[in-house]
């Protein structure tokens, strides 16, 4: 069984998106929706809340994560996904699963809860999981204050952007348009593979 949907599970599409991600305007990236539908992030969301964990921090206490991925499976999909895209070999550098909530806030940047790998050169993919779209949390990924990539959360999205020591990600923090909504991602730092 495939967790990605239709055509993200076919080798094509993703050998498709080489130019486009190679072309893009400030950083190597792409933002593709419908990567997952609705009913198997519900149950990948299910296989992650068992595992979640506070962050500890005092004005992060509602977010949660956990240090890997819901499924194997995914995982796997993900990186031949991304391996296909950018056209390397890629080795998972660290992965996890991601929960906020409105209440809590992050005014700095936050690269610190996905390490960042010791490589001059790696990938953060990101898939959405949410339960429904939230207008708040956008990601923003920068090389300079006027070159950077906006990532608005929306449920399903797969996202991968190359990155260096010299890329900054920063993101927004959830306000009270959130209501009871959570914002759900899986996030992995892909770095290429010795062969």
């Amino acid at each position: 069984m495939s967790w990605l949907s239709p055509p993200f599970d076919r080798e094509l599409f993703a050998l498709a998106l080489r130019k486009p991600f190679g072309a893009a305007r400030v950083l190597p990236s792409i933002i593709l929706p419908g990567a997952v539908d609705p009913m198997s992030a519900q149950k990948l969301r299910a296989l992650a809340e068992p595992h979640l964990r506070p962050f500890e921090l005092a004005d992060q206490g509602r977010y949660s994560f956990d240090d890997k991925v819901p499924d194997g499976e995914l995982l796997k999909e993900l990186t031949i996904f991304a391996q296909l895209v950018t056209d390397r070999p890629l080795r998972v550098a660290h992965a996890c699963t991601l929960l906020f909530r409105k209440g809590d806030y992050t005014l700095r940047l936050e690269d610190w809860r996905v390490r960042r790998p010791q490589e001059s050169l790696w990938y953060e993919l990101n898939l959405d999981l949410s339960p429904s779209p939230c207008d708040d949390a956008q990601t923003v990924f920068s090389i300079s204050p006027s070159d950077h990539v906006l990532l608005q959360p929306d449920p399903g999205q797969l996202s991968l952007v190359q990155r260096t020591q010299n890329t900054t990600r920063f993101t927004h923090y959830l306000t009270h348009r959130m209501r009871k909504r959570s914002l759900v991602q899986v996030r992995l730092a892909l770095v290429p593979a010795v062969t």
